[in-house]
């Protein structure tokens, strides 16, 4: 799958409303893991799902940390 099948297919996945994924860090958000080399922040609210950040799992952990939680 490409990355864009792999976004859309996360998408329906967390807007199903049926799963549940690891908080991200001490946030409120929550983490899917979209490829070996990309995470999806996202938040699921009123059946809207927020798509915060699809971050790099190479970067700086406490950048992207840092950026989310502001």
């Amino acid at each position: 799958m490409n990355f864009y099948d792999k976004l859309e297919n996360a998408i329906t996945i967390l807007e199903s409303g049926k799963v549940f994924f690891e908080k991200y860090e001490d946030t409120k958000y929550r983490k899917f893991l979209l490829t070996k080399h990309n995470t999806m922040i996202c938040d699921l609210r009123a059946d809207v799902l927020y798509v915060l950040r699809v971050i790099n799992n190479f970067q700086n952990p406490e950048d992207n940390y840092e950026s989310i939680s502001k």
